[in-house]
């Protein structure tokens, strides 16, 4: 069985519902059927899917069901040396290192991850509750964006 990406799927369910021939451009038509595949397939745009997938990799590394050498770049402010007595200790926020390059530093897990952690509201932060629950909060968070 071939191996169907979703970006093909949404290409040829556009084409298929608008009658589009391969001489015209897919654009409008995507623009158009943007809500059919948030509303009704609930998938996420590029860019909302490796958000949540790096909360959710973040989450495990901090319940401890992560690789060591994910895990190791999740510090929270309460853990580290210098920052243990900020108000945002209490907070669950991540420590964001510094980074050099502004292409590639800012895109590494060690900066990208913490980044999008203390971007999410407290309530999803929260450390007591469950993995179902934390993905729950954070796609409905993310869909109440849209």
């Amino acid at each position: 069985m071939r191996y169907v990406s979703r970006q093909w799927l949404l290409l040829t369910e556009c084409k298929y519902n608008t009658l589009v021939t391969s001489h015209f451009s897919i654009t409008p038509a995507l623009v158009t059927y943007k809500r059919l595949f948030v509303d009704k397939l609930h998938w996420f745009d590029v860019p909302d899917r490796v958000f949540f997938k790096l909360a959710v990799t973040v989450y495990r590394c901090l319940n401890g069901r992560a690789p060591p050498c994910l895990s190791d770049y999740c510090v929270t402010t309460a853990d580290a040396d210098t920052r243990q007595h900020l108000r945002s200790a209490n907070r669950q926020l991540l420590a964001l290192p510094r980074y050099r390059l502004n292409t590639y530093g800012r895109r590494a897990f060690s900066v990208a991850g913490p980044t999008v952690w203390n971007s999410l509201p407290d309530y999803i932060r929260d450390p007591t509750i469950s993995a179902n629950s934390f993905r729950r909060f954070l796609k409905t968070y993310l869909f109440a964006r849209y």
